[in-house]
């Protein structure tokens, strides 16, 4: 099963130390970065974050990749 979404945690892990999470949140209030909210939580498109590394050259681990 891939994975359809990626909290911002999850994507903070993946693209590194170097952007904190506060400025991910920031991005997502200017409309940069693509998000579903379910309940408080906000979602990144994983074809989202998979395209952005693929344009950056951040990897993204599939092989444990689920929604759970």
């Amino acid at each position: 099963m891939t994975k359809n979404f990626y909290t911002v945690k999850e994507f903070h892990k993946i693209i590194g130390d170097g952007v904190c999470v506060t400025s991910i949140y920031n991005q997502i209030k200017a409309g940069k970065i693509p998000v579903t909210y379910f309940g408080n939580r906000a979602l990144i498109p994983a074809r989202w974050v998979e395209k952005f590394c693929e344009d950056f050259g951040c990897k993204v681990d599939l092989e444990d990749s689920y929604n759970g």
